[in-house]
């Protein structure tokens, strides 16, 4: 189950100096179509050993998990070199430069960086001077900060011409993307959050509030909310090993804000994970901080203090806990698209995957 995970670019003058001459184009998730509702597992065979074939689901989960990531890191790469390779022929047929039987031009090569001009660069300069060594000087810099410049727009000129190839349907990769083994697991009881009557996807999110990469892959998905809410059922598992914890406390509260609607849920699910983010998990002031989300979701806080407070709830708590030690979970978010385990978690390619299996 891996975690969401974000890259920062440094564009100051402390990351010149390294240039890359191969272009990273945004990646896509073009979603196995066995992530749609009712899609059949896919158990061919993987290996033979002493004359018994396994497949996938022979294996313990943990290691379907690890294969899955091994497999998606590799048609991640696969898929960005794939890219770029397309990018490269349209540009070239775009700008009528000839493409040889044994070389395609390279993005310096179509992309020439004329448009980088004098003022361009003494402004970059300008802004980044306090980084560069004490005896650096325009005239010095220059050479690599042009060059710095140049990629920049490449990048930005790439992606946007990936971005139309895909939209207009003239790029289509053919390369079969992996597919998260089938978990099966009983979601009664668990709050839901978005639920549109005639949709059978079902994403759900399975974390734990004391968990900053959950944290930060819950507050990425909400990005792109209402997209994902048009294309599934989303539905929210909590769940706090720590009986003691702040998270334990979010996570009942989780189930109680869910009886009070799904507006109510949503509200609550933002405002515990950012109360989470400004209390330590053992903290002292676990009531403040439940309060402090109470009052942030606009709950009712007399039938929320009831729920909170029964035995019902804390062993719905207890179950998801048993659910995340059977699932290997530990300090990450799972997603699971129709009961498949995502890999990939970038709230682009959940929202992708989503519409894909619709």
């Amino acid at each position: 189950m891996n975690l969401l995970k974000s890259g920062l670019v440094l564009v100051g003058g402390v990351a010149i100096g390294f240039f890359s001459s191969k272009l990273m184009p945004t990646k896509p998730n073009q979603g196995a179509l066995c992530y749609k509702e009712g899609a059949p597992q896919d158990n061919s065979g993987i290996f033979s050993l002493d004359e018994k074939t396994y497949g996938l689901s022979d294996l313990p989960l943990s290691v379907q998990e690890e294969l899955l990531q091994t497999n998606q890191s590799s048609y991640d790469q696969n898929m960005r070199a794939v890219e770029q390779v397309a990018l490269r022929l349209s540009i070239a047929k775009e700008k009528n430069v000839p493409v040889s039987g044994s070389q395609i031009p390279s993005f310096e090569e179509l992309f020439k960086g004329e448009w980088v001009k004098e003022d361009d660069i003494k402004q970059f300069y300008e802004l980044n001077k306090k980084s560069f060594p004490a005896t650096a000087s325009l005239e010095t810099m220059s050479p690599s900060i042009k060059r710095h410049l140049e990629l920049i727009q490449v990048q930005t000129l790439s992606r946007t011409k990936l971005k139309e190839l895909k939209d207009t349907g003239k790029f289509q990769t053919l390369l079969r993307p992996p597919c998260g083994p089938k978990i099966e697991f009983d979601a009664t009881n668990q709050p839901t959050i978005t639920s549109k009557m005639k949709i059978n996807n079902n994403l759900t999110l399975i974390s734990d509030f004391s968990c900053p990469q959950c944290r930060g892959a819950y507050l990425g998905l909400s990005s792109v909310w209402d997209q994902l809410s048009e294309n599934a059922n989303i539905v929210h598992i909590a769940y706090a090993q720590d009986e003691a914890s702040l998270g334990f406390a979010l996570a009942k509260g989780a189930v109680c804000a869910a009886k009070q609607g799904e507006e109510k849920a949503q509200s609550w699910f933002r405002a515990a994970y950012l109360a989470a983010m400004k209390a330590s998990p053992n903290s002292p002031n676990i009531k403040a901080s439940v309060e402090g989300a109470v009052s942030d979701s606009s709950l009712d806080k007399g039938t929320f203090d009831t729920c909170f407070e029964s035995t019902e709830t804390a062993e719905i708590i207890r179950k998801n806990n048993k659910l995340a030690k059977e699932f290997n979970i530990n300090d990450k978010m799972a997603v699971l698209l129709n009961k498949r385990l995502v890999v990939s978690t970038m709230p682009t390619e959940i929202l992708e995957l989503t519409k894909r299996a619709r």
